[in-house]
């Protein structure tokens, strides 16, 4: 499989979050996500926490990512059984700023079946997600709903 680029997120601070099948950037090892520094250099203590990335059984996949306010990112993924660094989540995954999981996010019983495949933020600070799920947090919702 050839890897592709599908996002590209920036930060108030002018970094980048990107997204993809990629499994690595300028040889350093980043599975599906990479935060880079505004001239390009891969920001390696992101990476640290990062570990092994976005894996699911069909490879390496990050769609894309939504930057919160409060500096998180919302990561997108295409499997329903995705890992980030190893733990699971429910096709929608939420990093603190520092490139770790928010497990608080991610244990709850999220989006079901859960392929996620776009969000925005609205005006009131909330976050609009649509995809292929049919509930969010043992709520009936078809496509779409507010979360955050």
């Amino acid at each position: 499989m050839a890897s592709s680029l599908y996002g590209v997120s920036v930060q108030a601070d002018g970094k980048l979050i990107l997204t993809g099948t990629f499994t690595s950037y300028n040889g350093v090892s980043a599975n599906g996500i990479a935060r880079l520094f505004p001239d390009g250099t891969l920001d390696t203590d992101f990476m640290a926490n990062v570990g092994t990335g976005l894996t699911s059984d069909t490879g390496t996949y990050g769609l894309r990512t939504v930057v919160l306010p409060n500096g998180q990112i919302l990561v997108h993924t295409a499997s329903v059984n995705g890992k980030y660094n190893g733990q699971p989540h429910h096709g929608l995954a939420r990093l603190n700023p520092d490139g770790t999981m928010d497990m608080e996010f991610n244990k709850a019983p999220g989006l079901i079946p859960s392929y996620t495949d776009f969000s925005t933020k609205d005006d009131q600070g909330g976050l609009v997600v649509i995809g292929t799920f049919t509930s969010h947090n043992g709520q009936p919702r078809k496509y779409i709903t507010r979360m955050i």
